[in-house]
């Protein structure tokens, strides 16, 4: 029972300093992200994306064709048979549901390498039944900022 118990409070003990430092994670990316150049872009070489003047993200392959291609469109609406046919040279498939899937996943890994809060994007939006869309975050406007898909 005393084993029990010390497994219990100790168990207790590490959750406890997991959201603890999960909480100081959290704070210091909000803090960093209040900065006045938190924008997103692209290097010149078109390889390395940075957030703000001192974060470079590493991207995988298929991220970085995904990212370049919203990145093309910015403020526009990129339909997901864009992003399939580019990113995985396929040909579209609406019923398809692993094409789909794959999309979606290969979002989601972008977005928790660009964003502060994943949750709560600031970058990359969905636009439903349409596409994504992607933000620079810059205070200059780049274009058009419409809804109208690609």
């Amino acid at each position: 029972a005393h084993l029990v118990l010390a497994a219990s409070l100790m168990a207790r003990h590490l959750h406890e300093l997991a959201h603890e430092r999960e909480r100081a994670s959290v704070s210091s990316v909000a803090s960093e992200a209040q900065s006045s150049d938190w924008a997103l872009r692209l290097d010149e070489d078109g390889v390395q994306v940075w957030i703000g003047p001192k974060r470079a993200v590493d991207l995988t392959g298929q991220e970085l064709e995904l990212f370049l291609c919203l990145y093309e469109h910015v403020g526009k609406v990129v339909s997901r048979k864009i992003l399939i046919e580019r990113v995985f040279e396929q040909s579209y498939d609406p019923l398809d549901q692993y094409q789909e899937g794959s999309l979606n996943s290969l979002v989601r890994r972008l977005r928790e390498k660009i964003e502060p809060f994943p949750s709560r994007p600031r970058y990359l939006y969905t636009v439903r039944g349409q596409g994504y869309r992607l933000e620079t975050g810059s205070t200059t406007p780049s274009g058009d900022r419409s809804n109208s898909p690609i």
